[in-house]
């Protein structure tokens, strides 16, 4: 099955070192068997293109409860800053 899918959202999240994340967000509230398959696809491109590595660094991050959103973005924000 070959799926066309483009992401929901980028956000670039700024690192000390390197060029930032790069976070593919996907958000969802009633989850269909589409978004399951965009989702599995997302994980696998996400995955190869940093195995690439000439591409920065990249993560899928899934969003079920859109009134949670902020604290999602600040909570991988805040990890981001730990590991600097």
């Amino acid at each position: 099955m070959r799926l066309n899918c483009l992401p929901d959202y980028l956000v670039r999240l700024p690192r000390n070192r390197g060029s930032g994340l790069n976070l593919v967000l996907e958000v969802k509230g009633f989850e269909t068997e589409q978004d399951r398959a965009k989702e599995a696809a997302a994980r696998r491109w996400v995955q190869a293109v940093n195995h690439h590595g000439e591409f920065g660094v990249w993560e899928l991050a899934v969003c079920r409860e859109p009134h949670r959103l902020e604290m999602l973005l600040e909570g991988q924000a805040q990890r981001e800053r730990e590991e600097l």
